[in-house]
């Protein structure tokens, strides 16, 4: 698996490298590597591209300016104070007092086995009914994906939230943990 940090290896199967590259000569999937997205100073993605080089790929890394954590700000509020106005303030307030006053709110936090197929299945029911949909990024409805989230689920790398509003299901974020740093990989909400 590509992440933003390079390629995410298990330990108990250093060879996957290995295999992943007979694969794409096999089927020829490729010929050509691009990917500028990886990080640098990761020892199994360095290992991962001279390997494909060895088979005779081209590859093909960009430099990126190299974010390696944020400081995340004390509260919600330190945020709002100092990145919103007062009208900007006062006006996404106003829309969380109404959303909460409108209904049943719920917010669960789903990881490891609690991410099961059917918490995947209604994600990616919201996701459908996105306006993701219409940019081509709706993917958690495709088989690849939801085996992705399900395994990373299972190896406690992934987290999901779910919002509910009443009965319905309103929104949700998918984030992936990698070394002990949460990345944020899905978010959508009903249209």
């Amino acid at each position: 698996i590509l992440n933003y940090t390079g390629i995410l290896l298990d330990p108990e199967y250093p060879d996957s490298i290995h295999t992943i590259i007979e694969v794409l000569i096999r089927d020829k999937i490729a010929h050509t590597f691009y990917n500028k997205y990886t990080m640098l100073l990761d020892k199994d993605t360095n290992r991962f591209f001279e390997e494909l080089l060895n088979c005779g790929f081209a590859c093909k890394r960009w430099e990126r300016d190299r974010c390696l954590w944020t400081v995340l700000e004390p509260s919600f509020d330190a945020v709002l104070k100092s990145r919103r106005t007062g009208e900007q303030r006062r006006w996404l307030l106003n829309k969380e007092r109404r959303l909460f006053k409108d209904g049943d709110i719920t917010v669960n936090c789903y990881t490891g086995k609690d991410i099961t197929h059917e918490i995947i299945s209604r994600i990616a029911d919201i996701q459908k009914d996105s306006w993701l949909k219409e940019e081509g990024k709706a993917v958690l409805g495709q088989p690849f994906y939801q085996k992705l989230l399900f395994e990373t689920g299972r190896a406690g790398m992934a987290y999901i939230w779910l919002m509910t509003k009443g009965d319905k299901d309103a929104a949700f974020i998918c984030s992936f943990v990698v070394d002990d740093r949460l990345y944020l990989k899905w978010l959508s909400y009903r249209n």
